[in-house]
């Protein structure tokens, strides 16, 4: 399987399907769709190879975050 999916069949070679909203998968041959957790101060929609960063001025506050939405705007003074 390639990164983004995983693969639960023997063999390792049919995509079962993306990787689970909130986690990655950064490896070939995953065999389980919550491989990694997404770090807080970044989201991972159902695919991500690699978690995404919030942007500037926001940040997640949470691990297993799946969308943008999850990333709030930082306080006064903060980055």
């Amino acid at each position: 399987c390639p990164p983004g999916y995983f693969c639960n069949s023997v063999g390792r070679s049919n995509v079962s399907g993306p990787c689970s909203a909130g986690y990655y998968c950064n490896e070939y041959g995953i065999t389980d769709a919550n491989f990694k957790e997404c770090p807080i101060g970044f989201f991972c929609p159902p695919g991500s190879i690699f978690p995404t960063k919030c942007p500037l001025g926001t940040s997640g506050l949470y691990t297993r975050t799946s969308s943008i939405d999850a990333c709030v705007k930082c306080l006064a003074g903060y980055f």
